[in-house]
């Protein structure tokens, strides 16, 4: 399955899926892909920033993680397709978010 996450300014989150594996290309050519909004009761407030997608819990949950110049980020359940997809939004943040990082595993010296 190929998915394409688009993050606008207005806050908003969109992912693009491949609707058929049999082609070489993203999408086919004069075919529209299946195309869901992430939806939450509280999304961002700014422009999305940055965006990490990543497996979570010893690799069986995909999640999309989320920065905004509304100062928060968010992890998403993508697959939730039942209304709110995201899980968690950490804020405090005294400015705009403009990079981030995710490590799944710390190297111990």
């Amino acid at each position: 399955e190929k998915i394409i996450y688009v993050g606008l300014t207005n806050g908003k989150i969109y992912m693009y899926k491949q609707k058929s594996s049999e082609n070489k290309s993203m999408f086919a050519k004069g075919k529209d892909p299946d195309i869901n909004l992430l939806e939450s009761p509280s999304p961002h407030r700014g422009e999305i920033r940055k965006m990490i997608c990543t497996k979570i819990n010893e690799e069986t949950l995909d999640v999309l993680f989320t920065a905004s110049a509304d100062r928060t980020i968010k992890m998403w359940d993508p697959k939730n397709t039942k209304g709110n997809c995201c899980i968690q939004t950490i804020s405090g943040h005294e400015g705009t978010i403009l990079d981030m990082v995710y490590i799944s595993k710390v190297p111990v010296d």
